[in-house]
């Protein structure tokens, strides 16, 4: 299923989410969410270079994509991650399982453990940018042979659910009920820069119920609840 179907699906998906983040910092260069749209481009970038090395990388994150593909190949060393600026272990990048030993299944097992750890906190107000962002480029375009963006991150979400269980963090579902609610539907780009509008949607999104299911690593005397 992962080798015949979902890989394929994956770069498609990780191809048109690149283009349409590119856009987006094109849309929103010299704004504050500029940043928040540059690490978007990187993100994906990184997961296009991961499937497909012949990837062309946008110039402007050439150099951040290049050093976290070399340390997600490398997979040895605790590292600073470009997109979230904290250390991050990147020997979890390495095969193991049946995904060892196939190219194809190696390069699809990097780029879903790449998009798998990196997270989007409410502490964390560019992280909440990058992930309204996100949820309106796979809500709003379609690939290039029309199929729909969100159906496409379904597509593989949903066999993934069947095999191992459904994630308990928020999501792209629960984002956008709350972006509906507080920003409109289908947005402006420039309406998500009101400082206000952000406040709430992060407040409403804090009333959801929390994951019970931890991946990152947390200090003793650490709020849990709020580090996470």
């Amino acid at each position: 299923c992962e080798k015949t179907y979902l890989s394929a699906d994956l770069l498609s998906l990780s191809q048109t989410m690149l283009q349409t983040s590119s856009d987006q910092l094109t849309t929103l260069s010299g704004t504050e969410w500029e940043a928040a749209a540059k690490r978007n481009v990187t993100f994906f970038a990184v997961a296009c270079c991961l499937l497909d090395p012949s990837t062309t990388v946008p110039d402007a994150v050439t150099s951040d994509v290049s050093s976290e593909v070399s340390k997600i190949q490398d997979a040895t060393a605790v590292g600073e991650c470009a997109i979230t600026g904290e250390e991050e272990d990147y020997s979890q990048y390495k095969p193991r399982g049946y995904y060892e030993g196939d190219e194809q299944l190696e390069r699809y097992f990097r780029a879903m453990m790449w998009y798998g750890r990196m997270n989007y906190r409410l502490k964390d107000r560019m992280e909440v940018q990058r992930a309204l962002l996100i949820t309106k480029a796979l809500r709003e375009t379609t690939t290039p042979s029309g199929n729909s963006t969100l159906m496409l991150w379904q597509n593989i979400y949903d066999p993934t659910v069947f095999i191992v269980g459904k994630a308990d963090d928020l999501g792209v579902h629960e984002f956008g009920i709350i972006s509906d609610a507080v920003f409109g539907a289908n947005p402006d780009l420039t309406r998500f820069g009101d400082e206000a509008m952000l406040t709430t949607f992060i407040e409403t999104a804090r009333q959801l119920p929390p994951p019970q299911v931890n991946s990152m690593w947390v200090w003793i005397w650490q709020d849990k609840a709020d580090v996470t």
